[in-house]
């Protein structure tokens, strides 16, 4: 009931009526009452709960059927329609449309109204040759309209009783083959042709119900030069059909071998090409579309012809388009989503695979090696134990000072030496002395199972970092883009994309980036400078990570980030109303359920990038520097980290070695021989060992001794 509200139609109603009972004593002639009851007889068998039915009549009849001098609109013909309007609502009660020359411009200005299921053209008046001009008119006025649907069914029928009947041989009307066939010119293909004709061997008087099969074992597509009966309709008090087959059967499920044109272009994973031969037709070998192309193709039995890969190096999808929409090419792909700027413009199958629309950076980088002996503890953590161990040393130097009755060791009691015991414990030395009070030793059995527990998980995780490399920092986010000093950019496909939406950071994106001629040329830049970025589709940029031609030897030179900008589904396009949309939707439906294009896809990461899941993780490269194996053979570089901190501390004791003797040199020559002798009475001290602790002795002999030396 949709489409009633916007148009100006001619409807007339009769509600109360039933198809069975519509009375017999019409006024009619006898021809043209049994043609109405026959083509009745079709709507009731053919057609359920259909949405409208629309009927193009060759002129509009007013309720006082005025005389005039056009035979088209003689009584006769006004009752006639009307009796067909009738018998066509009595049965459903549909929603019935009458368009005529009249109302040419009634239904232009109407933008959402639902597509018409149901065509009924009814043919004017007048010899062959004008009545096919007046049909070919009102088709291409039908066509233009927004409730066309080519993929509708069509009766098309003549209430003219002056045309000629011929016997039962198809091929003697030859205006039925030329309807039919500038039906197959606007893409219908569910059409019937209704024409009077004799039974030779009965001559009973039929109404012969033609059509046509584009598609069969000895032409493909056209011209249509033979026609099929498919049913017969007796013009009798029942007006009952001969065979009672089905009028609308199924016309593109066996294309019988013919051939289908393609437009693609290489665009891998989706499509995957051999090497050129001598003609520019690029031959595709394999890819995730042309294995849904070829099992279509297969189910359908038709083969497929592809069109030479466009010219143009970006934004191929246009040069696709163009071939398809000017009927160059049946059915065209190659990742295309489906946007709503090209809905009307073009017929897109049911989506089959998921494509993303992703950045792409460098790696993150290796770290060095002697990084591994500080990253096995986050920052936080070594600053936790750092307070850790300032608090305990301070702890146990005061717990040695807090009783002055007992004597500690000077160990204990002297801060610096204090703070040195406690770290031998932490790098799990033994100490000097042991403490002597019963409430240091407890606080120092605490401080050595802490200082345990401490270098055990540092040594437990010490092999692992070792033998497995780490990495710095990666750019994965968008966020984390826009952040750092990394360079980005995208390709001009992309850029109306960005603009078409509110966010912030593809606002920075379109102002700062970079726009690339080609993804070539932007994904090369990563490779050289590894501080670059990209926006691309998912899976194609991915398969490209691992292709030799961007340097895959050492790993991927570019991954995916973290999150994704956009997602849609792949699907095929056709020229608006082609007839091959429900046929390839159909097979699609049944590849997405069996899940077979996800197979497709893992057929080729198997063939050409091994286990690949779509954040670009590589499962062989897990276990890459033991070879498969659990165990692993420590080199100098796994070790390397350990020997720079060996050579660390060496210099570190040379250096102060160094500094003592320049000391002692500097103390020997040069300090004592600028000062008073008096004050060169240097304290020489000795070492005097008690029970309990050391204390250190001066002798003033000694000292005067020295003096003596350093005055000569």
């Amino acid at each position: 009931m949709v489409g009633v509200r916007f148009m100006y139609v001619l409807l007339l109603v009769y509600g109360d009526v039933e198809a069975k009972f519509l009375p017999a004593d019409t006024g009619l002639p006898e021809q043209e009452h049994h043609t109405v009851r026959c083509f009745g007889n079709i709507i009731r068998s053919n057609f359920h709960k259909e949405r409208s039915v629309l009927i193009s009549v060759p002129e509009v009849c007013d309720h006082q059927y005025k005389s005039t001098n056009s035979v088209a609109t003689s009584t006769i013909y006004c009752k006639v329609t009307d009796f067909l309007f009738a018998s066509i609502h009595s049965y459903e009660k549909y929603p019935m449309l009458v368009i005529g020359p009249a109302f040419n411009g009634t239904f232009k200005n109407i933008l959402h109204s639902e597509k018409v299921t149901v065509f009924n053209i009814i043919l004017g008046k007048g010899d062959e040759g004008t009545v096919f001009s007046a049909f070919k008119s009102d088709l291409d006025r039908l066509s233009h309209l927004p409730i066309w649907n080519a993929r509708g069914r069509f009766i098309v029928m003549s209430l003219n009783s002056d045309l000629p009947q011929v016997s039962i041989v198809a091929e003697e009307r030859k205006l039925i083959r030329s309807v039919l066939g500038e039906l197959w010119e606007k893409d219908v293909v569910n059409a019937v042709v209704l024409a009077n004709s004799i039974d030779r061997n009965t001559s009973t008087a039929t109404m012969d119900i033609h059509t046509w099969f584009p598609f069969t074992e000895d032409h493909c597509r056209g011209p249509v030069d033979k026609t099929v009966i498919l049913d017969q309709c007796v013009i009798n008090s029942a007006s009952q059909f001969v065979k009672n087959v089905k009028l609308f059967p199924e016309k593109m499920s066996n294309f019988h071998g013919c051939e289908l044109r393609a437009s693609t272009f290489l665009h891998e994973p989706f499509t995957i090409s051999k090497k050129k031969g001598d003609s520019n037709v690029t031959q595709y070998s394999e890819g995730i579309e042309i294995s849904v192309l070829q099992t279509i193709a297969n189910k359908l039995n038709f083969s497929v012809k592809y069109l030479p890969e466009p010219k143009r190096k970006a934004n191929k999808y246009y040069s696709l388009y163009d071939e398809v929409s000017s009927n160059q090419s049946d059915v065209g792909f190659g990742s295309v989503p489906h946007l709503v700027h090209g809905i009307d413009k073009r017929d897109h199958t049911v989506g089959y695979v998921k494509e993303t629309v992703k950045w792409f950076g460098p790696p993150a980088q290796p770290s060095p090696r002697w990084k591994g002996l500080v990253l096995i503890f986050t920052p936080l953590l070594w600053l936790l134990v750092l307070i850790v161990y300032l608090i305990a040393s301070l702890i146990i130097w005061l717990l040695a000072n807090v009783n002055r009755t007992v004597t500690e060791h000077v160990s204990y009691k002297n801060a610096l030496l204090c703070f040195l015991q406690t770290f031998s414990v932490t790098l799990g030395e033994a100490v000097f002395v042991r403490p002597h009070t019963w409430y240091l030793r407890l606080f120092f059995v605490v401080w050595v199972y802490y200082c345990l527990l401490i270098n055990t998980a540092y040594q437990s995780s010490l092999i692992s970092v070792l033998t497995r490399p780490q990495f710095e920092p990666a750019v994965d986010t968008v966020e984390k883009l826009l952040k750092s000093d990394m360079a980005y950019g995208y390709v001009a496909p992309l850029k109306p994309w960005f603009r078409r939406t509110d966010e912030p950071a593809y606002k920075k994106v379109i102002k700062n980036g970079i726009e690339c001629s080609t993804l070539d040329a932007c994904l090369k830049r990563i490779v050289a400078s590894q501080h670059f970025a990209v926006c691309g589709g998912g899976l194609h940029v991915l398969y490209l990570s691992y292709r030799k031609k961007y340097g895959y030897s050492g790993g991927p030179k570019f991954i995916p980030f973290k999150d994704e900008y956009a997602s849609y589904l792949a699907s095929m396009f056709f020229r608006p109303g082609s007839p091959f949309l429900e046929s390839f939707n159909r097979i699609i439906y049944g590849l997405v359920e069996y899940g077979m294009v996800e197979k497709f896809w893992e057929d080729i990461k198997r063939r050409h990038i091994g286990d690949v899941d779509e954040d670009g993780n590589n499962d062989e490269d897990e276990d890459a520097e033991g070879d498969g194996s659990d165990v692993v053979v420590l080199t100098l570089d796994h070790l390397q980290g350990a020997f720079i901190l060996l050579l660390l501390g060496l210099a570190f004791g040379l250096l102060m070695f160094i500094l003592e003797i320049l000391s002692f040199i500097l103390r020997k020559y040069l300090l004592c021989r600028l000062t008073n002798p008096s004050v060169r009475e240097i304290k020489t001290r000795s070492l005097v060992n008690y029970k309990r602790h050391v204390i250190h002795k001066t002798y003033l002999s000694r000292v005067n001794s020295v003096n003596q030396y350093l005055a000569k």
